[in-house]
């Protein structure tokens, strides 16, 4: 798989036609991200709760800025400095009936 970026090609080439020659290859690796790896750890951020026949959720928030650190699961995001939170479906109803 080639990817080219913008940088790659020479100023002064007509659009449409870059100078292939100055195009680098990239070599572009599917790897897991930190939310696909915290999911697949199938455990619960807030409450601890761990097992595969469990069904987890993400939890998100749009800004951080709009977490006041009253609750639990508030108080939890911010210490990770993250907007997502993995949690069982038990926790996520309650974040959703303590809003």
């Amino acid at each position: 798989m080639m990817v080219a970026k913008f940088s790659d090609f020479k100023r002064g080439t007509a659009y449409g036609t870059p100078n292939i020659d100055t195009v680098k290859n990239h070599i572009h690796f599917s790897t897991r991200n930190s939310l696909e790896s915290r999911l697949k750890a199938c455990k619960c951020e807030l409450c601890g709760v761990e097992g595969d026949g469990i069904s987890f959720e993400i939890h998100h928030v749009n800004k951080m800025k709009n977490l006041k650190g009253k609750e639990q699961w508030e108080l939890a995001m911010i210490a990770r400095k993250r907007k997502t939170l993995v949690v069982c479906k038990e926790c996520h109803k309650k974040i959703y009936h303590s809003s």
